[in-house]
Formats: C-alpha cells, sequence, structure tokens
C-alpha cells in the first residue's frame, strides 16, 4: 500500500510539473492531472464531497475539481460562468476614493491608487485563485517540506531570542498581517509603519497568491526592501499561504534578510528562524510557527501524504528525515 501510494504521488507530481504548475507562473492544468490528484487524496482518505479545500468559493473538492475542468475546456466560458468578465469601469464608479483619504493623505501623490482592480478578491478574482492558488496548494500537497530551523541546531544561532527595541520602560512594535499582495495600499501600508518609526516590525503572515519565489519576490520583498529593512529590524512569521508551497521560499527569505542585514545591504535583520522570543527589561513578543504542519488532518486528511509516517523525536520535534 505504501508502494502503490508513493508511485501515485509520484505520477501526480509529474503530471502537473508537465502542466506547468510546478513552474512559478500560472498553471495549466491537465484532465490527467485533476484525475491522478482525486484518485490520490481519495487513497489518503480525503472524502471529496465533504473535505473543503482552502481555496476561497469552494464548498468541496469536487467543486474545486469542477471548476478546473472548466477552465480546461473553455477558459472564456469560464469567466462567464464565475463572472469575472472585467469590469474595470463600473467598478471604478462604485469604488470612488474617499473625500479624506486619512490616515495617508501625504501619500497620494507618490503612491498611485487603482480602485478598479480587484485582484485577489474572494469573487471577482476566483479564476486565478483556481488556476494559481488551487495548483500551487495541489502541487504542494506533494512537495518537500522546508527542514525546520530549530535554534540550537547550529552554535551562530543561538537562541533566537533578541533584543525589543524601545526606551523609558516603552516598546513600539509595528504589527500587520495578509500583506504580501504588492499593490499600492501594501506600500501604503509600509510607508505609514516607516513614517511612525517604531522600534521592529512583525508580519503576522500570508504572501498571495501562495509562497513561492515569485510571489515572494514580486509580491514581498520590493516594498519591505524600499521601507522596512533598511530602517528596522523585520520579523517574518510562517502562515499557511507559506506552507502550501512547502516552505522554503519563506526560510529562503528569512535567510537572505538575515545576510543582507549582516553585509550592510539592510539594517541588522536578527531573525534566523520561523520563531522567536523579543525581550527588554520590561517586556517580552514571543512569535510562534503555528504553521509548519499545515495543512493538517483537520485541513486536509492527508497528513500521512504530507509527513510520511508521522514520526517525532522523542521531545517531540519533527524528524525531518522522514518528512524530506
Amino acid at each position: 500500500m505504501a508502494l502503490e501510494k508513493e508511485d501515485s504521488i509520484k505520477k501526480l507530481s509529474g503530471a502537473i510539473e508537465k502542466s506547468g504548475t510546478l513552474q512559478e507562473k500560472p498553471p495549466l492544468f491537465s484532465h490527467e492531472s485533476i484525475a491522478l490528484a482525486k484518485k490520490t487524496l481519495t487513497k489518503s482518505g480525503v472524502n471529496l464531497n465533504k473535505s473543503k479545500p482552502h481555496i476561497p468559493g469552494f464548498k468541496n473538492y469536487n467543486d474545486l475539481f469542477k471548476a478546473m475542468d472548466r477552465s480546461i475546456k473553455n477558459s472564456d466560458k469560464c469567466l462567464e460562468d464565475l463572472n469575472l468578465k472585467t469590469q474595470n469601469d463600473k467598478d471604478a464608479k462604485s469604488n470612488p476614493l474617499p473625500h479624506d483619504p486619512k490616515p495617508f493623505p501625504h501619500y497620494v501623490k507618490s503612491i498611485r491608487i487603482y480602485p478598479d482592480q480587484f485582484k485577489f478578491e474572494t469573487k471577482k478574482d476566483l479564476l486565478r485563485w483556481i488556476l494559481i492558488g488551487g495548483g500551487n496548494r495541489l502541487s504542494g500537497i506533494y512537495r518537500k517540506i522546508a527542514k525546520f530551523i530549530f535554534h540550537d541546531e547550529k552554535k551562530s544561532y543561538k537562541d533566537f531570542v533578541y533584543k525589543l527595541k524601545g526606551s523609558n520602560g516603552s516598546a513600539k512594535v509595528a504589527l500587520f498581517s495578509d500583506w504580501g499582495t504588492g499593490y499600492y495600499h501594501s506600500e501604503y501600508i509600509v510607508k505609514h509603519i516607516k513614517n511612525l518609526q517604531p522600534g521592529q516590525a512583525i508580519h503576522l503572515g500570508d504572501v498571495y497568491y501562495d509562497g513561492t519565489n515569485r510571489f515572494f519576490k514580486e509580491n514581498f520583498t520590493p516594498f519591505l526592501s524600499k521601507h522596512i529593512l533598511p530602517n528596522m529590524p523585520f520579523y517574518a512569521l510562517n502562515a499557511n499561504h507559506e506552507m502550501a508551497v512547502g516552505g522554503q521560499p519563506y526560510f529562503d527569505f528569512i535567510k537572505m534578510k538575515h545576510e543582507k542585514g549582516k553585509n550592510g545591504e539592510y539594517c541588522k535583520q536578527p531573525q534566523q528562524g520561523s520563531y522567536f522570543s523579543l525581550e527588554n527589561d520590561h517586556f517580552q513578543i514571543i512569535g510562534i510557527d503555528t504553521a509548519y504542519q499545515w495543512p493538517i488532518k483537520d485541513d486536509y486528511d492527508v497528513t500521512n501524504t504530507m509527513w510520511g509516517d508521522d514520526e517525532y523525536y522523542e521531545d517531540g520535534r519533527f524528524n525531518n528525515k522522514t518528512k524530506q
């Protein structure tokens, strides 16, 4: 049974790779890859009529697969069925600019606003969620999971406890999440954070559509490099969108900003893993990675597919050798 499951996963991975899903571009599905996905998920214990994929707008996996099939047969018809025809004029009129653009009154000239854009919205952008988000997440089930970084793994890691910057018994921290879209409002947020001058900033997770290298480079890193990373320590927490593709681009981003902080391209960026503690004499902020095990049984019912034999070390750590 284990060999049969492994062979089925390899076939699915190959079919998805040929269709472009594992390339970092909008995937094009084939009927064969969808059929293999159904077969493999079913063998792993997933009820396709009851299990709900973490893709907006779908009540179960069969609902998602039907939409994928429609997109293969006729992409124009799929757009029409999903009511996703572009209506820029209508959207622009129904989403006028605010009369008083607070709290960002000084940024309107430097950051142009596009009120007619609907990328990443649950309903209007549903087709892209199917083709990109659905493809990345399906392929993510069969990708290798990034190696988890522990604080005592190397002597240079120390203990992942870092200084919480502040003065006079206070500390200012900027918290923001679900930010990785690359849109104008994302730049508004980080520019505003920069102007507030906190001692540090923490992103609570989610790069869209999913945390591939492409979306980190396009939707996450540019605005941070422009406004945040040169000016303050920045800590990024892990989340389900990052783990939907195995988490490697997320861990690569942490390593990249840490190294650039050491060589002077950014200010010092101490974070080295997906969890940390920020401390001073008065306060402690603990960042916990609650996403590394995603998707787990409650989400996909494919624990064995995702995590091998689900073995652990005696101290509770994952046995990464069985998870790669």
